[in-house]
């Protein structure tokens, strides 16, 4: 593991697991798991100072984790930077979460930081304790989710995801916090914590389907207080919005993003956590790469100018049929020259989006999984963008991205963004 002194904060809703995955990040070498607040119950679980101060001489040149069901404020943003605490937000379906709070009054108590709960609340119906949990708790769950919603270096887990591939989470923690760690001792903090056993959550995803229809409808109204939010990591998909809550705007959600830049710039990384992303929300999509392509329908094409032109001219009409079939279709080619994106905006028509992949060449360079930037040094690979043949940069491109700096889940979250902003309210993507 890297020398480098880790403060995680995991910022987590109620009954999302978040004992469990706390527990597996401490279960790391070098870790702890500390506590930021000096109690819990009813608690907002703001972040103490007196906690991190004495917590940051008791751990030193450690590293820890702390979990908490706090939002993001001025105070928290203040506390993070003083004391070098980099979050993890962890979330669930909120439709499970109802469920898992009943259980919750009858298992434990009528105590938890998102309402206050009268004491009898474990004597009353499913469908009293229901109403009172969508009514009471879950706009809390919403306040949570949308306050760190545009926080930038933030890394989202899905509890869904925990429970399935923990090994996959923590591997994907310790990737985004840049901790060096062997497999083995994931592994081992794994078999651990499971060791252990489970809290008193029923890790059952689905369960909220069966809740009441009306309680089901009011969750998903909620999300009309936020237009520009995508909610499907926490399991309310597009469509449900559609369904439910037809006030929710641009209901043409189908457009062509043109993910263009560099050969190695992050276009096909961008292009698949964005499918993720749109399938979690219910959104049909289609990837269309550049180099699946060529190995496949455009063949025959070779390099030269008119085969580059011809390259994109196919794929720009491809992506409309798709478009016009009611998908949203992720573009992911070099396209190097204003020409031949101007020419698949034409084809498109309206719905095209253009993204700008902007990673510095040297960047590109030091990636190059398939060696192309030294075989085309090396004069081995002919009209290679990047290296012997020019890239022009967009001149206007709806959305701008240095994939060398800002995290693929904020790339998503800006084209989730400008998708879903209402008509005509489009907004600056811009970095």
């Amino acid at each position: 593991m890297s020398n480098q002194r880790l403060r995680i904060l995991l910022a987590c809703m109620p009954k999302s697991g978040s004992t469990f995955l706390s527990s597996l990040i401490a279960a790391l070498p070098g870790f702890s798991q500390v506590d930021l607040v000096p109690t819990y119950g009813h608690r907002e679980q703001e972040l103490c100072p007196k906690a991190l101060e004495a917590n940051e001489a008791a751990v030193g040149d450690g590293s820890y984790v702390a979990q908490h069901h706090v939002r993001y404020s001025a105070a928290t943003d203040m506390y993070m930077k003083q004391f070098g605490l980099r979050p993890i937000v962890l979330v669930r379906n909120i439709f499970d979460v109802v469920p898992s709070l009943i259980d919750h009054h009858a298992l434990e108590n009528h105590i938890y930081p998102a309402a206050w709960a009268p004491c009898d609340i474990a004597t009353r119906s499913y469908e009293e304790q229901a109403h009172f949990v969508t009514q009471m708790a879950i706009p809390w769950y919403f306040n949570f989710f949308a306050s760190w919603h545009d926080y930038k270096d933030k890394l989202v887990v899905r509890y869904e995801d925990l429970v399935a591939q923990p090994r996959e989470i923590l591997k994907q923690i310790c990737e985004h916090m840049n901790i060096v760690v062997s497999p083995t001792s994931i592994d081992s903090a794994v078999e651990s914590v499971n060791a252990r056993g489970r809290r008193k959550n029923k890790v059952t995803p689905g369960r909220g389907k069966h809740l009441p229809k009306e309680d089901i409808a009011a969750i998903v109204r909620m999300t009309n207080h936020y237009p520009d939010i995508d909610f499907g990591p926490i399991g309310i998909s597009y469509m449900a919005r559609q369904e439910r809550a037809p006030s929710t705007p641009n209901s043409a959600t189908t457009r062509v993003f043109w993910i263009t830049g560099l050969p190695g710039a992050g276009k096909t990384t961008l292009a698949r956590a964005f499918q993720n992303r749109l399938n979690v929300s219910g959104i049909k999509s289609v990837i269309l790469d550049g180099d699946e392509l060529r190995a496949g329908m455009n063949a025959d094409l070779g390099f030269s100018d008119t085969d580059r032109n011809e390259n994109v001219r196919r794929i720009a009409e491809v992506a409309s049929l798709f478009q016009q079939s009611g998908h949203t279709v992720i573009v992911s080619v070099v396209s190097p020259t204003r020409e031949q994106r101007e020419r698949a905006r034409q084809i498109i028509g309206e719905r095209f989006t253009e993204v700008f992949v902007d990673t510095p060449v040297d960047v590109c360079e030091s990636r190059d999984p398939k060696g192309n930037y030294r075989r085309a040094k090396q004069g081995r690979i002919a009209n290679f963008t990047g290296v012997s043949a020019p890239y022009a940069r967009p001149q206007d491109p709806a959305i701008v991205i240095d994939a060398s700096l800002t995290p693929v889940e904020t790339e998503v979250d800006m084209l989730m963004g400008y998708m879903l902003a209402p008509a005509g309210h489009e907004g600056d993507g811009h970095q």
